[in-house]
C-alpha cells in the first residue's frame, strides 16, 4: 500500500512539475522515488529521457533538473563535452552521465563502461529509453587488460563496488569481471578521447597507470574520483607530472596538490594539461553564464 501511494504521489507531483514548474522540497521529493522514464532538460533547451529505478541519483535529477545530483561536477561535464571528440565514462553506473554528454554532444562517440552485470543492463535500458546512440562497454578498467576480482556490496544499485578489496569495509561479495586499459581500448577501437568521467572508487590511480599514450596527447581533460591512498597514487601522480598534467579543484577551478587524499565530500577533482587550463577556465565561466549560474572564482 505504502509503494502504490509512494508511485501515485510521484506521478501526481511530477505531472504538477511539467504543468507548472513547481517542485516539491526535498523533505517530500526524497520519498517520492518512482520506477519508469523521465525526462531532463538542459539550459541549451537539447532534452534527454532517462529511466528511473527509484534510485537516488535518477530521483534527484528528477525533480531538481539536469544538474540535480552532484551539481558542480555535472556543470563541469557539460563544460567539458560540449567541445565534442571522443567520450568516455568510465564507472558509469546506470549512463546518466554518458546520456548527458551524448546529448549535449550529439556527433561525438560516447562509451559507458559498467562492469557489474546487473548496473550495466540497467544503463543499457536508459540508453534505450532515451534513444540516443551511446555504447555500454561491461568491462572494468585498470592498468592492463585481464581478469580481476570485483568487490561488490550487492544491492539493487552498487555505487561503491571497486577492483579494490579495501575501499569500504562492508560485506561484499567478489567475483571475476574482464579489464581493459585505457590504453589498450583507445588503440583497438580508433578512439582518441577529448572527455572522460572516471569513477572507479578509489582505483583511479591503476587506471591512470594504464593511460599513458592517452595522457601523451595531452588532449582529454578527466573529471575524476581521487579517493586512493597516496602510496596508490604515487606512480599515477608521476606519470601525470611527466604528461603536464595538473589538478584543479571542481569548485573554483584552482590547483591542488595531489599528494594528499581527498576528503570524501571533495573527491571530485579535474585532471587537465597544463596548457589548456586558461582555456578550460574561460569555458567554464562561459558555461555558468549561458546557464544562469553563480560564475565560478577561479583563480
Amino acid at each position: 500500500m505504502k509503494e502504490h501511494i509512494r508511485f501515485v504521489a510521484a506521478r501526481v507531483f511530477l505531472w504538477l512539475k511539467t504543468l507548472t514548474g513547481y517542485v516539491p522540497p526535498e523533505t517530500v521529493f526524497k520519498h517520492l522515488h518512482f520506477v519508469g522514464p523521465f525526462t531532463i532538460r538542459f539550459p541549451s533547451s537539447r532534452e534527454v529521457t532517462l529511466y528511473s529505478w527509484g534510485d537516488r541519483v535518477e530521483n534527484e535529477l528528477a525533480w531538481r533538473g539536469w544538474d540535480g545530483h552532484e551539481p558542480l561536477e555535472r556543470r563541469c561535464w557539460a563544460a567539458m563535452v560540449e567541445s565534442g571528440g571522443d567520450i568516455l565514462d568510465i564507472g558509469a553506473n546506470t549512463a546518466t552521465f554518458a546520456l548527458s554528454a551524448k546529448c549535449l554532444a550529439p556527433a561525438s562517440r560516447v562509451f559507458a563502461f559498467e562492469p557489474v552485470a546487473r548496473i550495466a543492463e540497467k544503463a543499457a535500458q536508459s540508453i534505450a529509453a532515451s534513444g540516443l546512440d551511446v555504447t555500454v562497454v561491461q568491462v572494468a578498467v585498470g592498468r592492463e587488460g585481464g581478469e580481476l576480482p570485483i568487490h561488490d556490496p550487492g544491492g539493487e544499485n552498487a555505487y561503491s563496488a571497486s577492483l579494490d578489496p579495501g575501499f569500504l569495509n562492508v560485506p561484499k561479495t567478489s567475483y571475476k569481471v574482464p579489464v581493459t586499459s585505457l590504453d589498450e581500448f583507445c588503440r583497438q577501437h580508433h578512439v582518441y578521447p577529448k572527455s572522460i568521467k572516471l569513477d572507479v572508487e578509489g582505483y583511479e590511480g591503476e587506471v591512470i597507470r594504464g593511460a599513458t599514450e592517452v595522457l601523451a596527447r595531452g588532449e582529454c581533460v578527466i573529471l575524476c574520483e581521487w579517493l586512493g591512498s597516496p602510496t596508490s597514487h604515487m606512480e599515477a601522480r608521476s606519470i601525470l607530472r611527466r604528461s603536464g598534467y595538473i589538478g584543479l579543484d571542481v569548485f573554483d577551478l584552482s590547483e591542488i596538490d595531489l599528494s594528499g587524499g581527498q576528503e570524501h565530500e571533495n573527491r571530485n577533482i579535474v585532471l587537465i594539461h597544463r596548457e589548456k587550463v586558461v582555456v578550460f577556465r574561460k569555458a567554464m565561466m562561459s558555461q555558468a553564464e549561458r546557464h544562469g549560474r553563480a560564475a565560478l572564482t577561479a583563480s
